[in-house]
C-alpha cells in the first residue's frame, strides 16, 4: 500500500488562493493526484504547488505540472523539486516578469564586484524567550510580506520553545534586525522564514552581518544545507542571498497574494561545510 505523508508549505494558504504541499512518498500514485485535485479545488486554489523528490517528479509532469525551481541534493543525494499546476490560465501570467528578470541579473551581477569583507558579526546573537516582545515589536514595524504568519509575543515564544532559531543585532537595547530559521532534522536542513531589518538601519547591511553569523552558527550543528524564498522583485533580499554564494533555483510564478496583487518568488539555497 502506499502511503503519502504531505505537509503544508504556507500557513495560510487559503489567502494565496494556493495549495502548497510537500509530499513524500516512495511512489505518488494517480488516487494521491486525485485527492490533491479534489483538495484544490474544494478550496477555490488556482495553483498548486508540490515539493517532491526529484525521482516523483517525471509522472507528475504528464498529470499537467511543470517544474518551476529545484534545491540541489535536499533529500540526502537527491534533489527537491517544485512543480506546479495552475488551474487558471491567467495565474500563468507574470505581469511583473520583466522586472523579475532585471533584478535578478543586478543582484548576480553585482556580486561580480563583491568582495567577502569581514562583518562585525559581534553585534549578532541567538536570541532567548525574553526577547520575544521586541521581535514581536520589530514584526510588527516592519512586516515580512511574503510569510504572511502572526508574529505576535505568543507566537514568537512557541517558535523558540518548538526549537526555532531567532537570531538577532541589537542597537540601543532594541532589537533592530532578525533572522528566524526554522531547523528539519530529518533532512538536515534550515529554512529561512523571515529576514528583517528596521527601516532606519537598512543601510547598515545589517541583513550581511546576520546572515553571516546565522550561518556560522549553523556550522556547528548537523545542518548541512539552507534555503530561502524571497520575494522576486525584493532587490535587497535576493541580493544578500547571491553576495551569500547562495544557488538561485528557479521561480514560483505568481505564488502570492499580497494587497490583492500576484507575487512570484525565487528559490536560493546553500550547501553548508567547515569549509564555506
Amino acid at each position: 500500500m502506499n502511503t503519502c505523508k504531505a505537509m503544508p508549505l504556507l500557513p495560510n494558504d487559503n489567502q494565496h488562493k494556493l495549495l502548497a504541499l510537500e509530499v513524500l512518498a516512495q511512489h505518488i500514485c494517480d488516487k494521491t493526484l486525485s485527492h490533491i485535485d479534489h483538495t484544490a479545488s474544494e478550496h477555490g486554489a488556482t495553483k498548486i504547488l508540490l515539493k517532491v523528490q526529484e525521482s516523483n517528479s517525471l509522472p507528475l509532469l504528464s498529470n499537467g505540472y511543470q517544474i518551476e525551481a529545484t534545491i540541489p541534493k535536499f533529500y540526502n543525494k537527491e534533489d527537491a523539486i517544485y512543480v506546479a499546476k495552475f488551474l487558471e490560465n491567467q495565474r500563468q501570467i507574470e505581469p511583473q516578469g520583466e522586472v523579475y528578470d532585471d533584478v535578478l541579473d543586478h543582484v548576480i551581477a553585482s556580486t561580480e564586484s563583491w568582495g567577502n569583507e569581514e562583518q562585525n558579526i559581534s553585534l549578532a546573537r541567538q536570541a532567548h524567550s525574553a526577547d520575544a516582545r521586541n521581535i514581536a515589536k520589530l514584526f510588527a514595524n516592519n512586516r515580512a510580506a511574503y510569510s504572511n504568519k502572526q508574529h505576535d509575543e505568543a507566537a514568537v515564544v512557541a517558535n523558540i520553545r518548538a526549537k526555532h532559531i531567532y537570531f538577532v543585532i541589537e542597537y540601543l537595547n532594541n532589537i533592530v534586525a532578525v533572522v528566524h530559521i526554522k531547523l528539519d532534522k530529518s533532512t538536515h536542513s534550515a529554512f529561512i522564514q523571515e529576514l528583517v531589518v528596521a527601516n532606519f538601519v537598512k543601510n547598515q547591511r545589517m541583513a550581511t552581518t546576520l546572515v553571516d553569523f546565522a550561518l556560522m552558527q549553523l556550522r556547528h550543528t548537523n545542518t548541512t544545507k539552507i534555503h530561502c524564498h524571497c520575494l522576486s522583485g525584493d532587490y535587497a533580499m535576493n541580493k544578500v542571498m547571491a553576495r551569500h554564494d547562495f544557488n538561485f533555483g528557479g521561480r514560483l510564478a505568481n505564488q502570492l497574494v499580497i494587497k490583492d496583487q500576484f507575487q512570484s518568488v525565487n528559490i536560493w539555497s546553500k550547501h553548508l561545510n567547515a569549509a564555506n
